[in-house]
């Protein structure tokens, strides 16, 4: 285990280290705020209430629910490990504590919107923007929800009706909740 966690944090570290990490507008990092984890600024790096709600729910009811932080988010996209197992999710909880205390929330914004997966073709925010014909630099909230709500829905390579439906609701979903909270 302790070979394993090293190795995922020497990847971190280079990742991290990566300063081409740009810089993202303020409501797309609000706005990934509000659509992937609303305790961002609160917790260590883990939402222990998250966690536990998404353990009931999958095992009471069979619903599969994620509980990962932006954080957890990260270090699983920087690790590329996507195994369904509670080691991953144990070694992926120390980790995301420690880049959150090591890195601070603000690059842990940045570092997450520049390499997370948006789509068919898609790793990272500008990519995304830039496939979807979003200009990032002058964005409006339905544009940022747009492009945040692929983190749940990617988009797929090939024009999908279920998938599009599912893309739509989810940014919907997510200005509303925006609006709900900064009262734009």
């Amino acid at each position: 285990m302790k070979y394993i966690f090293s190795r995922e944090w020497k990847l971190i570290e280079k990742a991290m280290a990566d300063e081409c990490c740009l810089e993202f507008p303020r409501l797309l990092k609000n706005t990934l705020v509000v659509g992937e984890d609303h305790r961002f600024w609160n917790h260590s790096g883990v939402d222990y209430f998250s966690l536990l709600r998404a353990i009931v729910k999958t095992g009471a009811f069979k619903n599969r629910e994620g509980g990962s932080t932006i954080a957890m988010q990260l270090v699983r996209v920087i690790t590329s490990n996507y195994q369904v197992t509670l080691k991953r999710k144990v070694i992926e909880i120390f980790l995301a504590k420690k880049i959150t205390r090591i890195y601070g929330r603000e690059k842990i914004l940045s570092k997450y919107l520049q390499l997370a997966y948006f789509g068919w073709d898609m790793h990272g925010a500008i990519d995304a923007s830039i496939k979807l014909k979003i200009n990032i630099r002058n964005l409006s909230l339905v544009d940022a929800a747009d492009l945040i709500a692929r983190l749940k829905y990617p988009q797929p390579r090939f024009h999908n009706q279920i998938q599009d439906a599912k893309i739509k609701r989810r940014s919907v979903h997510i200005v509303g909740k925006f609006i709900n909270r900064h009262g734009v």
